[in-house]
């Protein structure tokens, strides 16, 4: 199975890159985002691994930590790809992030 990024997701990605470089270094950011690769392989190996999230949308949509960043979620759809919709800090307003989408 393959994993697909959408659009926002790189945003989110390149943003929180931004933000851990300015707190912390570049190579905090550069380890976030091996560490998001490596979480979105691993999420080809196991689609089914992450929560359910009913209370955001699209239906059917899950979510998983971040492989070494536990307060960052990948949200994903898991079909014949696994479909990363977002990456985002796990104590934001999520459900008014999602009905933006």
């Amino acid at each position: 199975m393959k994993y697909a990024v959408r659009p926002r997701a790189w945003l989110d990605l390149e943003e929180t890159m931004a933000y851990l470089r300015d707190q912390a270094g570049d190579e905090l950011a550069l380890r976030f985002w091996e560490q998001a690769q490596l979480t979105f392989e691993g999420l080809t190996r196991q689609p089914f691994l992450g929560r359910l999230r009913p209370d955001l949308n699209p239906p059917g949509l899950r979510s998983w930590r971040v492989n070494g960043f536990e307060n960052w979620l990948v949200f994903y759809q898991a079909g014949e790809t696994v479909e990363i919709f977002r990456v985002r800090h796990g104590m934001l307003d999520l459900p008014t992030v999602f009905k933006k989408e």
